[in-house]
């Protein structure tokens, strides 16, 4: 079977994937072409929305319970935010040195390796691309039934049909009109960019209130500092920032 897959791979390297503002097949060239269906702004929308994914509405609770302080939290987010630009930075130069539809496949097209191509494929729609469809899901469900079950427990089953529902209903819509997927991506990604804004006011306010003197939990120990305001930041920042960093990867979806 996968031996077929990879003959089938080879036997379709003479397709090739442009753009083209109408759809059209030609049998003797076999040219397949792609209709043009998103502009300028679209894409702005859709890549913010690939860009902001769950794990920053996942994580900031982790973090702040971590480091126990809301200045040490945003050099945390800062730190990671970097390492996020530095990806995106690769997959620019990427996209302008190799300006073809097709993501990581066309990448790895170009090293002329089939059996690397079928291995992506196969991890992408089997692995990759299902999981991270399943934590966006399981997310959005149990932010919507918190509101509902409050102050109680949460059916998993509950939890799993409502994860459904969303795959079901963007597949549906996907399928139907790449326009509806545009607009609908851009009033989810006015609400996470809101979340966001939120998030931010929220860490600065605290931040200038002065909550963010001691990066310890156990306050119990600053007891034994001489000078607690000083050696507590030292002590914290000489100890954890490996830890920090390996943690920074939860926050770069």
């Amino acid at each position: 079977m996968i031996q077929q897959i990879i003959k089938w791979l080879g036997r379709s390297e003479k397709f090739k994937l442009t753009s083209s503002p109408k759809k059209t097949y030609d049998s003797t060239t076999e040219l397949i072409c792609v209709k043009r269906e998103l502009g300028l702004g679209s894409a702005v929308v859709m890549t913010l929305g690939c860009i902001v994914g769950a794990g920053l509405f996942l994580s900031p609770k982790g973090v702040l319970m971590c480091t126990g302080s809301v200045g040490m939290s945003l050099m945390v987010w800062s730190v990671a935010g970097i390492i996020s630009m530095i990806g995106a930075l690769c997959y620019v130069e990427l996209g302008t040195c190799i300006p073809s539809s097709g993501s990581h496949f066309t990448y790895i097209k170009m090293l002329r390796e089939i059996f690397q191509r079928f291995l992506y494929l196969w991890v992408q729609v089997v692995i990759l691309t299902p999981v991270a469809m399943i934590i966006l899901s399981l997310t959005f469900a149990n932010y919507m039934l918190e509101t509902i079950f409050y102050q109680c427990v949460i059916p998993q089953g509950a939890v799993r049909l409502i994860a459904a529902l969303p795959i079901c209903i963007l597949t549906f819509i996907n399928c139907r009109n790449v326009q509806w997927v545009t607009r609908l991506q851009g009033v989810f990604t006015a609400a996470k960019s809101f979340a966001i804004i939120l998030i931010i006011v929220g860490g600065v306010y605290h931040l200038c209130k002065g909550k963010h003197l001691f990066s310890l939990v156990e306050l119990d120990l600053m007891e034994s500092f001489t000078t607690p305001k000083r050696s507590a930041h030292t002590s914290s920042c000489c100890s954890q920032p490996c830890e920090r960093i390996v943690n920074c990867s939860k926050l770069c979806e």
